[in-house]
This record gives structure tokens, sequence and C-alpha cells, in this order.
């Protein structure tokens, strides 16, 4: 099951939410969506429509995901596979 932790930064409280709820949230896409694996290497940096479709293929562990929307809108998300 790959599922994503969000942080709040006011509360330091984490909310684990679904793939799907991610790309709800996004309905534009992405333009570019970059992985990095937990000692920081980039282990993938393509355009992708989803970050479903980015990690796919990957071993299990955790990622930190950023994503350019369509509009230029950047987010950065932990990403448990």
């Amino acid at each position: 099951e790959t599922y994503v932790v969000r942080v709040d930064p006011e509360t330091g409280e984490m909310t684990r939410l679904g793939l799907e709820q991610v790309e709800n949230g996004a309905a534009a896409g992405f333009s570019r969506v970059s992985v990095y694996d937990a000692s920081g290497r980039l282990v993938c940096n393509k355009a992708a429509a989803s970050v479903a479709e980015a990690v796919e293929g990957l071993a299990g562990g955790m990622y930190v995901v950023k994503t350019v929307g369509a509009e230029g809108k950047t987010s950065t998300l932990k990403v448990l596979k």
C-alpha cells in the first residue's frame, strides 16, 4: 500500500492520506514530479500525470516527492510505499 503523510507546519500533526486524495486535490495535474529516496538521492524526475505513476516500480520505503502543478504551484509530500 502506498500513501502520503502530510504534516501540518503549525501544529506538527500528521495526517495519512491515500494517493487518490492527493491526486484529486491536483485536478489540473502535474507538470513535473521529482522523487527522492530517504538519503536525499534523486531517483525519479519526470513529467508525470500522477504521484502514483512517478513512484511505480520503486522499491518499498519512504520517499520525498516534489510536485509542480500545471499552473506552477509546488508541493512537497512524504510518501510511504
